[in-house]
């Protein structure tokens, strides 16, 4: 299973076929792949179907800090419930930052889908902070979506044309590196989310959601390469 052109435009394809032309910090990727949605049966790789949707980004790296995107994408019925086709639009930014003793990482980004229904937009802000075992992190969220899929008890296809709803989040968390086992780098930790919602959401939602996330982190251990970072599909290694 292959997310098209990386992970901004966000969508899973059975099939999908990518090229890059890179000089300099510009690099121009595109590529063509199927764009609907698979059924359940994720494991079955030997149905790709047609080659009917499309995207294209532009990267520009000044530095090996700084990382900036645009990207346009036509996805043909993406999704089996809700016809119709997707124009996506994505934007972006990144920096990192190393230190010795750790790194911070800092991404904006920006999308917008429109669909037969309208439009619907969505920003994100994140950071994170690494100092020697310790990983501190935030990520703010507004994102439009469509209000009578989350008031529930409604067919999955009701209300998409009523005007959508505005969703936003607020997430603090940190983590903590508690050990090294034979390379598998294991960590705890926690994470409170607060959300906002609009009056349509307040009777099945609440008036102050909020959420709280404690966890336990495992990587395995890391290639002769070390841990990827900042990597992009079309990019070298």
């Amino acid at each position: 299973i292959i997310a098209a052109v990386g992970a901004s435009l966000a969508n899973i394809a059975m099939g999908v076929i990518t090229a890059a032309i890179d000089h300099g910090p510009w690099t121009v990727e595109s590529s063509l792949f199927n764009g609907r949605e698979p059924d359940e049966n994720r494991w079955d790789l030997m149905d790709p179907g047609p080659l009917d949707s499309w995207s294209v980004r532009l990267w520009y790296q000044p530095s090996p800090a700084w990382q900036f995107q645009v990207s346009n994408g036509y996805l043909r019925q993406p999704e089996p419930l809700e016809p119709g086709d997707i124009r996506r639009t994505t934007a972006s930014a990144a920096w990192f930052g190393r230190r010795p003793d750790g790194f911070t990482a800092v991404t904006l980004a920006y999308g917008r889908n429109d669909k037969d229904q309208g439009a619907h937009t969505a920003f994100l802000a994140e950071a994170t902070d690494h100092r020697g075992r310790m990983s501190l992190y935030t990520r703010f969220e507004s994102v439009d979506t469509e209000t009578a899929l989350l008031q529930g008890g409604l067919a999955i296809d009701a209300g998409l044309d009523e005007p959508p709803s505005r969703v936003t989040a607020l997430t603090l968390g940190a983590v903590r590196d508690v050990s090294n086992w034979r390379g598998f780098e294991i960590g705890a930790g926690a994470d409170l989310t607060l959300y906002a919602v609009p009056d349509a959401l307040r009777a099945s939602h609440g008036d102050h959601p909020a959420s709280v996330h404690v966890f336990m982190r495992v990587r395995p251990p890391a290639g002769h390469m070390g841990r990827m970072w900042n990597m992009r599909m079309a990019g070298g290694m």
